[in-house]
């Protein structure tokens, strides 16, 4: 289960600062969370990448315009 260390700590076998997100065991978490150094964190669901290309071969988005000097008489 996912945990965000709220204060500076030695969790999971090592130095974490507050921060970090990390998974451990459910004892070690129970004294931690009691102690106030880690917090549950419920687990995030991961967004779906979006496609930020524009003008590639296997983009959808069209080219941007781009915009003509004036032309000088």
């Amino acid at each position: 289960m996912p945990y965000v260390v709220l204060k500076s700590c030695f969790a999971a076998g090592g130095r974490r600062s507050a921060g970090d997100v990390l998974n451990i065991p459910a004892d070690e978490a129970k004294t931690l969370t009691a102690m106030g150094r880690i917090e549950y964190v419920t687990p995030s669901k991961k967004e779906e990448q979006t496609d930020r290309s524009v003008a590639l071969e296997g983009s959808k988005t069209p080219k941007p315009t781009t915009r003509r000097k004036k032309r000088e008489d």
